[in-house]
């Protein structure tokens, strides 16, 4: 499933991409990958809040995941949050 939505979001179609994650995530609520890619697809619909809620719960999936950290410290830097994106850096930087 996703690879269906990946390539749904590669057509121009990430709302039903997102949609497609949120159904996998009803499946396997532990799939990180679906979590990590669902909040990407976020970022890119600037939902920020999402995002970083989808990030938080890949983190806690797969806490030696050091790409993780850097995408959600990138979420945290677009909206100004200067703090926890450098302390996401500085996890990053350990693994």
């Amino acid at each position: 499933m996703i690879d269906r939505a990946r390539r749904l979001a590669a057509s121009g179609k990430p709302v039903k991409a997102i949609s497609v994650l949120t159904q996998t995530l009803r499946l396997d609520p532990k799939l990180w990958q679906a979590f990590q890619y669902r909040g990407e697809l976020r970022v890119s619909q600037g939902d920020y809040e999402g995002a970083l809620s989808d990030l938080n719960e890949a983190i806690q999936l797969a806490p030696r995941e050091r790409h993780l950290y850097l995408l959600r410290a990138h979420v945290y830097s677009q909206i100004g949050q200067d703090s926890p994106a450098q302390r996401d850096y500085e996890t990053a930087s350990r693994l």
